[in-house]
């Protein structure tokens, strides 16, 4: 299956930036054993919208974590990528 990189942009419900110490002070929130040292997360509202977001990151060969957010109720990925139009959006790059 093919995932393009808008797809994954449209399959996230929202994504923000992960490293600093912000998400680490709520990690009660998350599944155990996540790692705060990630560039972005990435959250997905339903199941099947994160295999499809892990099959993009697979694809492109790009490591990730999953874990899942109880105060928004969703999934996460956890990864280093950075999407071209997160980057120009979010950025300013």
């Amino acid at each position: 299956m093919i995932v393009t990189e808008k797809d994954f942009d449209k399959l996230a419900s929202t994504s923000m930036l992960w490293a600093g110490t912000d998400w680490a002070s709520q990690d009660d929130r998350f599944d155990d054993g996540i790692t705060f040292d990630w560039k972005i997360a990435y959250w997905f509202a339903d199941r099947a919208s994160i295999i499809l977001g892990k099959n993009f990151l697979n694809n492109l060969g790009f490591p990730f974590q999953e874990t899942y957010d109880d105060a928004m109720d969703e999934y996460i990925l956890l990864t280093n990528y950075l999407t071209p139009s997160w980057i120009s959006e979010k950025v300013g790059a």
